[in-house]
């Protein structure tokens, strides 16, 4: 998942496995996807965001603005 606001940029992954942890590997692929994003400059705003988190039925972010 990518996010955005102002000049800050997220890039996250969620991964589910039971009886191990994320490895090396795994770490390298996000930081590869890391450096993809910020040279094609793939942003998402937060309605995007939240689009995708409501998609797969998980929680939008909360509204911190305030």
């Amino acid at each position: 998942m990518y996010a955005a606001a102002g000049a800050e940029v997220w890039l996250g992954e969620s991964k589910w496995w039971r009886g191990r942890k994320a490895g090396v590997l795994e770490v390298e692929s996000l930081l590869a996807k890391g450096r993809m994003v910020k040279n094609q400059e793939l942003w998402s705003g937060r309605e995007d965001l939240n689009a995708l988190l409501a998609y797969v039925g998980l929680k939008t972010l909360p509204d911190i603005s305030k």
